[in-house]
């Protein structure tokens, strides 16, 4: 029997009873499938319209085997580590890289274990970020690993590259080849090295960026970071000043504003090398001061003319130190201007809607910590709300409750009366309170190009008008049928055809979205009027809902015939 069954089929018995099984367990897995598929079909059907993409999503990643973990999503806890560590870092190299280059320390053990550690987390970063997510410009979290890098490599990955040169790494190892020589070959690698190090200051075009994704993450410690970044742009001009103004002084340093500040000796006409000329200086080689205490006169100076304060104890000795300090008065007495100002305005002048603002942000923060939603809709629907909330984050109809009705009227004629009176169903209705109390009940709508605002068979949509950008208009299978632009109201004849002949008839919500809303390439801003607010301001004026009622059958609103029997009737 087993020569017979490979002669037939070239399987053994035992290799005829697994391809057996395998048929058998293929055709389960097969069964298994159809079955996952109907119950995915029934749960698309059920979810709601701002899930559904989502699922998309997932399904798109689980579909092209994309693995889940080789990207860090830039919204992730471990990111922000990353990006406050990245951050100290950066303010090391800042402050340390001009101090060495100018003051020259002597390096201790401790110096190098620090900087060796900073070379080497910059590599390490580098890396990360070739697979940290990002957001394009629709919004959309992108988490392949090609699009990933291409975005880095387009962005900040030469700058990254030119600030994480490991400078101290090729200095040790100089110094090991050489011996701890010190011939002249080894002095001009180590001087060359010094030079390439500045260029780790070229991180500093990342502070910006850092305290934002710090700041977007932490809502909370919005202002602290806001503080943080007058406090920075202060200490690191002060210190970069501070550092110029010693060099400076190095040019001649037993004839400069050293001598001058601790020995009341200066030749002003005498600035150029050489460093020892009998003839001019007056401060003995042996008596210079401690780096230390160099570093204190020049940042106090620093500070001092930055401030405008000026005490006039530390004083330039020649022509080019005096250039350097019209230069610092200058540049220094501008920023302070503006950082004191800023200081000021985070204090004392935020305006009631910036603090309401922070306040809700805050709220919102805490919110979807406590009920853990995940980072990509967490961040999605921060962006939505902060939206909202900067177009107004009061209560405007307990504000305008307080006005006039003349003057309640043209508030709002002034917010969205250029909006509202493109929209048919409403610029032919007289009722100007009417008019008013339906404008107040809008709502501000923005959500990227990538997101669905209204799925087709949607129970009850409600209606949208479109104050900025294109929106498409989809059918079943997401093909484009047609398109809205500024004015245009959406969902209106949908919205109507649930009045009922009487009150009690509007309750029920038949009608369905006939097709689906989506914004085209670019963010687009849309007020939302709720089905629900619709119906209970019409009770409450029953000519305007007859009038409605009388025409919500036509198809164009904008007919002329329309439009003129609609402004001579009564309401």
């Amino acid at each position: 029997d087993k020569d017979v069954n490979i002669k037939k089929t070239g399987f053994s018995s035992g290799g005829m009873n697994a391809l057996k099984k395998a048929t058998s367990m293929r055709k389960a897995s097969f069964d298994a499938t159809e079955d996952k598929k109907k119950k995915e079909e029934e749960m698309r059907r059920d979810l709601p319209p701002e899930l559904l993409e989502k699922f998309v999503e997932m399904k798109r990643k689980l579909g092209t085997h994309e693995p889940a973990h080789l990207y860090l999503s830039c919204d992730s806890r471990t990111r922000t580590v990353v990006d406050v560590m990245s951050l100290t870092a950066v303010m090391y190299c800042t402050f340390m890289v001009p101090f060495d280059m100018v003051f020259l320390p002597e390096p201790t053990t401790l110096s190098i274990s620090i900087d060796l550690y900073i070379e080497s987390f910059f590599l390490v970063e580098m890396c990360i970020n070739f697979f940290t997510s990002y957001y394009d410009a629709n919004n959309k979290h992108i988490t392949n690993i090609r699009l990933i890098a291409l975005h880095y490599m387009q962005g900040w990955f030469f700058i990254d590259a030119a600030g994480s040169v490991p400078t101290e790494m090729v200095t040790q190892i100089t110094k090991a080849v050489q011996g701890g020589g010190q011939d002249i070959s080894t002095l001009n690698n180590l001087k060359t090295i010094r030079i390439i190090r500045l260029f780790k200051l070229i991180r500093l075009l990342r502070v910006e960026a850092l305290l934002e994704a710090l700041e977007f993450s932490l809502p909370m410690l919005s202002a602290v970071v806001g503080l943080l970044r007058l406090l920075l742009m202060i200490s690191i001009l002060a210190h970069l000043i501070a550092c110029v103004w010693y060099w400076v002084a190095t040019r001649n340093l037993l004839n400069s504003w050293v001598s001058k500040y601790h020995l009341d000796c200066c030749t002003p006409t005498a600035v150029a090398p050489p460093l020892e000329d009998p003839t001019h200086d007056c401060l003995p080689v042996d008596s210079l001061p401690s780096i230390t205490a160099l570093y204190t006169d020049s940042i106090y100076w620093s500070i001092t003319t930055i401030a405008a304060v000026g005490y006039g104890d530390v004083l330039p000795c020649n022509r080019e130190e005096e250039i350097m300090a019209v230069v610092a008065m200058v540049l220094g007495s501008a920023l302070f201007a503006y950082v004191v100002g800023a200081i000021s305005s985070v204090f004392a002048t935020g305006t009631a809607q910036e603090k309401k603002l922070q306040e809700k942000m805050v709220q919102l923060h805490d919110y979807l910590n406590l009920r853990k939603i995940p980072a990509e809709l967490s961040r999605l629907i921060r962006l939505q709300c902060m939206h909202k909330w900067k177009h107004s984050v009061f209560s405007e109809e307990e504000i305008l409750d307080d006005f006039m009705p003349q003057t309640r009227r043209e508030v709002v004629e002034h917010i969205l009366g250029d909006v509202i009176n493109q929209v048919s169903m409403f610029k032919y209705i007289a009722n100007t309170d009417f008019l008013t109390e339906i404008t107040l009940k809008f709502r501000p709508v923005a959500t990227g190009s990538q997101s669905v605002i209204q799925t087709i068979d949607d129970p009850a949509p409600d209606l949208f008008v479109v104050l900025r950008g294109t929106v498409h208009l989809l059918d079943e299978g997401g093909e484009v049928i047609g398109q809205a632009t500024r004015g245009t109201a959406i969902y209106e004849n949908e919205l109507l055809s649930s009045l009922g002949e009487t009150e009690e008839q509007d309750l029920p919500t038949f009608y369905t979205a006939p097709f689906s809303i989506k914004p085209a390439s670019e963010n687009c801003d849309l007020f939302a009027l709720r089905r629900s607010d619709f119906i209970s301001v019409l009770r409450r004026y029953p000519k305007v809902r007859q009038i409605y009622l009388d025409f919500k059958n036509d198809d164009d609103w904008s007919d002329a015939g329309t439009a003129a029997q609609l402004a001579s009737l009564p309401v």
